[in-house]
């Protein structure tokens, strides 16, 4: 049986009208409070043969529901109607059925107009009312069992954080008119970009999107603007997988923050996903944010708008009416907020006036639902405290951190920021906050501060949640760290302190990146932690380089690099390549004897890592910096290196990448003919004239690299291009797509398709207002 405690009572009203509109025949109603006597469905205003009375009560005793339909009995005598029903959320046995019947039977054909759960449950069952199920988003959710497979880390790839909530936000979740119609973008174009302000649901809905493409046989892969690199390389050694690829807040949470390497890395991933129609993606930014990165990147504003690429943008800062009310009575319902709290805000109808203020945002909902918000005010305050919170959305954050939390728990949220605008392991966290703490009078050593503030800042203001075993800690919604970001930007103290406090080196470039270079120069830089030595590497040695800085304080860090050289992560993607050919530049072996130091093992394993992109940074750089000596020194490695590189190259190349340089209309216009009875391509011979035109371009590419090194090496590389695995069946399909109709439709539809309409003036918002039933 499915779970109908997902269900709120409106929404398991919505359900039956839609069984019994099936049953009956007949489109039915739902009805405001006063207008209908009490009845909740029936197929007309004002009075008519069929009525149907909703009762919620799934956890309610039998005898709770029989005295609320007693009361009932006096409402259907003045109304009179030809055929009487009673749905209800409750398993009812045969005397309970019995009993009910006998109570209305005078406007009851029989016993089988008592519509129990059984009942219901064994209607959804049936395959003829599969579309019912699937106009139920939790319902239809269930019965594809996607929650319960989520574990499988074949079908969810590094989503831990992402769905980590999921069974608590998927009850919270309204099937508005963007789902709806970002599902059929995505199925119809593959590519999808969610706009919106903060607050808004975009994270939300590209949960249940993704949910809703488990359920078609898709995995989903997810980042945070990770390695976009290695995201499509992934990929690439799957091409008939079916992916749907997440990149949740893809442009940052405050401003435009993509490095140019991960510009060019997005570029790239969408041109593969365009080729390949087993790939989705949804990307999501606020819309602030995204038109910043128009303003400021050329490449990203030209990609964006090229209607060859097709990325088809949805903003959602337009929610109707009733998708507002039904997201606020779900959040009012599930978080079980008592009734004299719910009571205050039905009172004169007080959530219309919430509903459509225009600070209304799914995330402030979420803000004044909480336990530990709402339980501040009395409950008879409780929509005065609502109204004040939309009236000064920015204040909500700034009277919770001033005004409520101790020094302590102030610390936590000022040291969780000034790590991470996501989430970040608990240890890295926890040795940061002591630092901090160890700066600040008067704090009681003999306690655990960090648990104790930690658990008061739980669920209101911090979540936990785990990521491949390891425990991570993250703000409860963005908003708080717009708050922070605030703060701490009008806060000069705290920006000088920084340095003191901080153990990690991302507190400082988050904080006061222009501190960043001082302490690389006085050596004080090697007291903060790294994430990772690659980074280490390339955020030391690329100032070291950038800056020509000589100190001694850097001379074991920058021999040790030469006696093993590896990866360097800067902002602008790795530049091992570079600080490598910088450090041995003569001004520079002068003080760090890096030459000495470089050994032809260690130099050949590092340009066996490398691909051909980097030997075309190594032929640049080498005459940038007079190194081309390291060619005639090192010939045999350069030689065995560059030649795996051109095969490696060869064998994993894109070939999809190619196809935006050809003219599709033309080739396709030049090989269709007429068939004697239609007009028919030949898309088989155009596929075999691409797959040779790539193989030269390949060529043509690869020999461009290769002639840059000098003739001893260039000479020795052997490459035909018939190496490349190109396939002129995958060109065939990228045509044959191309050609297809576009027979996306751009009509919405309604929020709940089918008998949405109502009777009252306060429209869908007084029937889903209307009260427990």
């Amino acid at each position: 049986m499915y779970q109908y405690g997902n269900l709120s009572d409106f929404e398991f009203e919505l359900l039956c009208r839609d069984i019994m509109e099936r049953k009956i025949g007949c489109p039915l109603r739902c009805f405001a409070p006063g207008r209908d006597g009490g009845v909740d469905i029936t197929e007309t205003k004002l009075s008519g043969k069929h009525m149907v009375q909703v009762k919620h009560y799934i956890d309610s005793p039998y005898r709770t529901l029989l005295s609320s339909l007693k009361k009932e009995l006096p409402k259907v005598k003045q109304k009179q109607p030809e055929h009487y029903y009673v749905c209800c959320a409750k398993q009812l046995t045969a005397q309970n059925i019995s009993e009910i019947y006998q109570l209305f039977s005078d406007y009851m054909d029989d016993a089988e107009a008592v519509v129990d759960l059984m009942e219901i449950d064994s209607f959804l069952h049936k395959k003829e009312n599969a579309d019912i199920l699937e106009r139920h988003y939790k319902l239809w959710l269930e019965s594809t069992s996607v929650l319960e497979r989520l574990g499988n880390q074949d079908i969810a790839i590094d989503c831990d954080a992402f769905f980590y909530q999921i069974k608590k936000e998927q009850k919270l979740f309204v099937k508005t008119k963007y789902y709806e119609e970002a599902r059929k973008i995505l199925e119809n174009e593959h590519m999808l970009m969610l706009l919106g302000d903060p607050g808004v649901g975009k994270t939300m809905l590209t949960k249940m999107l993704a949910l809703a493409f488990v359920s078609e046989g898709y995995r989903i892969r997810y980042t945070t603007n990770g390695e976009l690199s290695d995201l499509k390389r992934t990929l690439s050694a799957d091409r008939e997988r079916k992916e749907l690829i997440v990149l949740d807040d893809c442009l940052g949470q405050h401003y435009f923050k993509m490095q140019e390497t991960k510009e060019n890395e997005l570029l790239a991933l969408v041109k593969y996903i365009m080729h390949n129609p087993n790939k989705l993606l949804i990307m999501n930014s606020r819309v602030t944010i995204f038109h910043e990165a128009r303003e400021r990147s050329c490449d990203f504003r030209y990609f964006m708008d090229d209607e060859n690429i097709k990325i088809r943008k949805l903003e959602m800062n337009g929610l109707d009416e009733e998708e507002k009310g039904w997201i606020f009575y779900n959040h009012l319902y599930f978080s079980g907020i008592p009734e004299e709290y719910y009571q205050n805000i039905s009172k004169d109808r007080r959530y219309r006036a919430i509903v459509r203020h225009l600070n209304y945002t799914p995330r402030l909902v979420e803000f004044v639902t909480k336990k530990k918000n709402y339980e501040q005010v009395a409950p008879d305050c409780y929509a005065t405290f609502i109204m004040d919170c939309l009236r000064n959305p920015t204040e909500l954050w700034k009277d919770e951190f001033t005004r409520k939390l101790g020094a302590e728990d102030r610390a936590l949220l000022l040291t969780l920021y000034s790590l991470t605008d996501t989430s970040v392991e608990e240890s890295v966290l926890v040795r940061a906050f002591l630092k901090r703490l160890s700066g600040l009078e008067g704090m009681d050593t003999t306690r655990n501060l960090y648990e104790e503030a930690l658990r008061r800042l739980t669920d209101s203001m911090v979540q936990l949640m785990e990521q491949n075993g390891r425990k991570r800690i993250g703000v409860c919604n963005p908003s708080i760290n717009d708050f922070l970001k605030n703060y701490i930007r009008e806060n000069p103290m705290e920006q000088a302190n920084m340095p003191a406090y901080a153990t990690e080196y991302v507190q400082l470039e988050r904080i006061c990146p222009d501190r960043v270079e001082k302490f690389v120069r006085n050596g004080q830089i090697y007291q903060y932690h790294f994430s990772m030595l690659e980074e280490m590497r390339g955020k030391i040695l690329g100032a070291i380089c950038n800056r020509e800085i000589r100190d001694i304080c850097h001379t074991e860090f920058v021999q040790a690099f030469l006696k093993e050289p590896g990866s360097c992560y800067t902002d602008k993607g790795d530049k091992s390549v570079e600080i490598l050919f910088a450090l041995l530049q003569e001004k520079m072996d002068a003080f760090y004897h890096t030459r000495e130091n470089l050994e032809q093992e260690t130099l050949e394993e590092f340009l066996m890592e490398l691909d051909l992109l980097d030997y075309e940074i190594i032929a640049r750089e080498a005459k940038k910096t007079s190194g081309e000596w390291l060619f005639t020194k090192y010939r045999k490695s350069f030689e065995r290196g560059l030649q795996n590189a051109v095969e490696a190259y060869a064998r994993d190349v894109d070939q999809s990448d190619y196809y935006d340089g050809y003219d599709v209309n033309t080739a396709i216009e030049e090989s269709t003919f007429y068939n004697g009875e239609a007009l028919e391509c030949d898309f088989s011979s155009v596929a075999l004239e691409w797959e040779e035109r790539i193989r030269e371009d390949i060529y043509d590419e690869i020999m461009g690299i290769v002639n840059k090194f000098p003739v001893e090496i260039a000479a020795q590389i052997v490459y035909d291009p018939g190496d490349a695995d190109i396939s002129t069946g995958l060109i065939e399909s990228y045509l044959e797509d191309w050609t297809k109709p576009d027979d996306y439709n751009d009509d919405l539809g309604r929020l709940v398709p089918g008998g949405n309409e109502t009777a009252g003036g306060g429209g869908m918002l007084d029937v889903i207002f209307r009260g427990k039933r």
